[in-house]
């Protein structure tokens, strides 16, 4: 919480932190040149002198800004230099799995409105020529009238070539939502892999639990 109070790139005042992750903090910022809201995600200070984090982070930025979908989080800036950052849309209704810890499972109809909102949002992402490689409840944000909107491209990966490369044996991702493939090595993750990880959020938002895998 250090940091809240101060100003990021001149431009950005951290109000508060909405999530904090292995790698980077996410928090909801003022953006002082246009008055409004954003979420902005900060590179942890311990991984600044990480090539391979650095990398991934900038890739990350790199991959949303290619993107532009009513179900994705869009984002509109970046920043590298001393302090990196990617500055995103506000969604101010949550995760998915807030949701899920509120109400243990979701009945039929909201559970697939969510589904459906997801794979828009996930033939938006494969056009894009990019693999999300991490769908599951805590990466679906919902907007204050509940439409869905996937995020945290941290580990995403370029389906046509080696832009967000893998070494090869790595495995990434969340296992409970992985394909029997990605479990194997994160080089073999198709967009097949993301729709096999769609339903096991599926299975999750009607059951209250993950699948047994």
């Amino acid at each position: 919480m250090a940091l809240v109070g101060q100003t990021v790139n001149e431009r950005y005042r951290l109000d508060g932190v909405l999530g904090t992750g292995g790698m980077a903090t996410v928090y909801r910022a003022t953006d002082l040149l246009f008055s409004r809201t954003v979420a902005l995600k900060l590179l942890a200070p311990e991984h600044l002198k990480k090539g391979n984090v650095l990398s991934r982070f900038q890739a990350e930025a790199h991959a949303m800004m290619r993107l532009h979908h009513p179900n994705v989080v869009e984002v509109d800036d970046y920043g590298a230099g001393s302090q990196p950052f990617i500055a995103m849309e506000f969604v101010s209704g949550g995760a998915v799995q807030a949701l899920l810890d509120r109400n243990t499972s979701l009945d039929f109809e909201r559970a697939f409105d969510i589904i459906d909102g997801v794979l828009s949002g996930l033939i938006n992402i494969h056009a894009s020529g990019l693999v999300h490689r991490d769908i599951k409840p805590a990466n679906i944000l919902l907007t204050d009238t509940g439409t869905p909107k996937l995020t945290d491209f941290g580990i995403a990966r370029a389906s046509e070539r080696a832009a967000f490369q893998t070494r090869t044996g790595a495995v990434m991702g969340t296992p409970a939502f992985m394909a029997p493939e990605q479990r194997t090595s994160a080089t073999l993750v198709t967009e097949a892999s993301d729709l096999y990880s769609v339903g096991a959020t599926l299975y999750v938002l009607l059951t209250g639990r993950p699948p047994q895998n």
